[in-house]
């Protein structure tokens, strides 16, 4: 029974018969990827830090809203409707998108220690 109810606040009213058959909040929290929660000594994507799956994600979900935004845009332009503050927040975001991108490849070369790999490169 909600506090509501349980306090007589709502006593009587039809509202109180509502707020006393809510439950719990149950949170449902999607499966991640299994090789990601194995400890390390398993595969090399099992030690691959949490903050490079965010990362990857945060790329995947900028694009879908960059591609969301380019339709209204052309939706726009179509019923001859100014937009110039849509092409500007489109600017800001493919511009966080490619910042994004940038640090998903520090963090690919980034050992588990933390620290930047130096790879030599073939001159």
């Amino acid at each position: 029974m909600a506090d509501h109810a349980r306090r007589g606040v709502l006593k009587g009213t039809a509202a109180a018969g509502a707020f006393a058959r809510i439950g719990p909040a149950t949170v449902r929290r999607c499966q991640g990827d299994p090789q990601v929660r194995r400890h390390s000594g398993q595969s090399e994507r099992a030690v691959r830090p949490a903050k490079l799956d965010w990362v990857r994600n945060e790329i995947a979900r900028m694009r879908r809203a960059i591609r969301t935004l380019e339709r209204e845009i052309q939706m726009l332009k179509r019923a001859v409707i100014p937009t110039v503050s849509a092409e500007l927040l489109l600017t800001r975001m493919r511009a966080k998108a490619d910042d994004l991108c940038r640090q998903r490849e520090v963090l690919r070369q980034t050992p588990e220690g933390g620290r930047p790999r130096i790879t030599s490169q073939a001159a």
